[in-house]
């Protein structure tokens, strides 16, 4: 039986935890790529721990919805 108490919470997460996740991927690979001191290279980010780690991070959904509000300001 599937529980669906928290189905609002999956679908916040995927509508902005998502593209804050690939937003926050991309920015890590390009400071990766660019040897700056204190992030780790771009080889390490795609091991499937830091995958794991980037993708389920709780700031995620802080960023996708940076990003909603960005959006919504800018194309209004």
């Amino acid at each position: 039986m599937v529980n669906f108490d928290n189905i609002y919470l999956v679908i916040l997460y995927a509508v902005f935890g998502f593209p804050g996740a690939i937003i926050r991927f991309i920015f890590l690979n390009v400071l990766g790529l660019f040897n700056i001191v204190g992030y780790p290279k771009t080889k390490k980010l795609w091991t499937k721990d830091e995958l794991l780690k980037i993708f389920i991070h709780p700031y995620n959904l802080l960023i996708g919805v940076i990003i909603f509000i960005i959006f919504l300001i800018f194309y209004q």
